[in-house]
């Protein structure tokens, strides 16, 4: 293969791996290396290699490889000499020649000629790139009409959309996040830091990465204190702190997180008799440098972490942000449950005296039903009598006749008795005045105990 020679599939995988920090868990085997190699050869990557280490650094000449999809050239390289260079006329029909042709005004006159949005399918690197470009231009020297905005999607991959838009069509972003200050020394430090710095397994880190994970937590409790917020030691070994907002406590942990790599075993190493003797390396899951920040909050835990992009440091405001946002929502709920108690409560307090008031209404039905069921039996006894005295009256036994008018007698006495007419007490709407909840427990709604209100 010629130096300059287009790479293939294998090492443009190989040298976008190599430009994303080389994460584990990527390859099967060490072949991987071999192609490293060449692509070291074309300057595209620096290779180190010492005794059990091995390490590959994307160079400029790489990632401008992966940016445009070709290798960057002597004017590229030297900028003073490109300007210098006379400007060749673009070959019509190539990509580059397309690439050249891109501006930021011909940009702007073929969105707005082609009704505010443009679609590129799957353009070549060197396209996608003059278009970003053209892009950048057209905001940064206030190219793009008042009111109006360039958006574009597909910025490293896929068809490449560019749109002019409205800016009151679009949602109104977020006030950008403060960042928070993370200190250079220790010198200063929180309670909690200096209890961390001295212990021995309350940080999941590495020796090497743990001065930089104190001085974050610093900068965490510093924020803290800024807020208002506390922050302590958790009772949980497995965490590192915990932050305290009003009521609600939030608990993290600090680790470094671990990547699959090739390493040497330290007890074969520490094996080993000479200097100069060869130890095998395999591969491992070793610490990466890389430091990870978790929250967790029951089942909704939540991490940030290093990142190619970012650092755990720029993360923090973001870190800050879900924390003051999952209070907030703990406040609301602990809010909602009370309404919901006091909701609750209050429809107990209104079901009692409706449940007394039925429970006197059902007595007093039931006593209104016993006194016409006495009332009828009375009247009726009463039109028993007096047949039985006509009955006696024609009786020609003087023995028998007596016997029929005494028992009318006595028939018409227990009338007397039975007929609540006769108990004028009685006669009257009964308010009982003590009503307990065995009485108008029935009473109350579903779901309703009359004995307690709800909890």
């Amino acid at each position: 293969m010629r130096r300059y020679g287009p790479l293939n599939e294998r090492q443009v995988e190989v040298l976008r791996w190599v430009a994303d920090g080389s994460p584990g868990g990527v390859w099967e085997d060490f072949s991987y290396k071999r192609t490293a190699y060449a692509l070291a050869e074309r300057g595209l990557v620096v290779v180190e290699r010492r005794r059990s280490f091995w390490h590959a650094t994307v160079t400029d000449d790489g990632r401008y490889y992966l940016e445009h999809g070709t290798y960057r050239s002597e004017k590229a390289r030297d900028p003073g000499r490109r300007a210098r260079a006379t400007p060749s006329k673009p070959v019509a029909g190539s990509s580059s020649a397309a690439a050249r042709t891109i501006d930021a005004a011909s940009l702007l006159a073929e969105v707005e000629a082609a009704g505010g949005v443009i679609r590129i399918p799957v353009p070549e690197a060197s396209v996608r790139g003059a278009y970003r470009r053209a892009i950048s231009a057209a905001i940064t020297k206030s190219l793009v009409p008042d009111g109006y905005g360039l958006r574009h999607t597909g910025r490293d991959r896929g068809d490449l959309v560019i749109r002019l838009v409205r800016l009151v069509d679009e949602p109104e972003r977020p006030t950008p996040l403060l960042q928070v200050p993370v200190p250079t020394d220790l010198d200063v430090c929180h309670p909690v830091v200096r209890a961390l710095r001295e212990a021995q397994d309350l940080l999941d880190v590495s020796d090497e990465a743990k001065s930089r994970a104190l001085m974050i937590i610093q900068a965490i409790a510093d924020e803290c204190d800024r807020r208002g917020y506390e922050i302590g030691l958790p009772n949980d070994d497995d965490l590192s702190f915990e932050i305290a907002v009003g009521v609600d406590r939030f608990a993290f942990s600090m680790v470094e997180e671990f990547e699959r790599r090739e390493a040497v075993d330290p007890k074969k190493l520490a094996a080993a008799k000479y200097g100069w003797q060869r130890v095998p390396s395999t591969m491992q899951d070793v610490r990466s440098g890389r430091l990870q920040l978790r929250m967790r909050d029951g089942y909704r835990s939540v991490s940030w972490a290093d990142r190619q992009r970012w650092s755990l440091e720029q993360k923090l405001p973001v870190m800050f942000a879900e924390v003051a946002r999952r209070a907030a929502d703990h406040a609301e709920e602990r809010r909602r449950r009370e309404d919901e108690r006091t909701r609750r409560h209050r429809a107990w307090e209104e079901a009692v005296p409706r449940a007394k008031q039925a429970y006197i209404d059902e007595l007093n039905r039931r006593r209104l039903r016993e006194q016409v069921t006495r009332s009828a039996d009375a009247a009726a006894i009463r039109d028993y009598c007096t047949r039985l005295e006509a009955v006696a009256g024609s009786h020609d036994d003087l023995g028998q006749a007596e016997r029929i008018r005494a028992w009318a007698e006595w028939a018409r006495r227990e009338a007397d008795r039975i007929d609540p007419v006769n108990d004028l007490d009685q006669l009257a709407y009964v308010t009982p005045g003590d009503v307990r909840p065995a009485d108008f427990a029935e009473f109350m709604p579903r779901g309703m105990s009359a004995y307690n209100p709800p909890d």
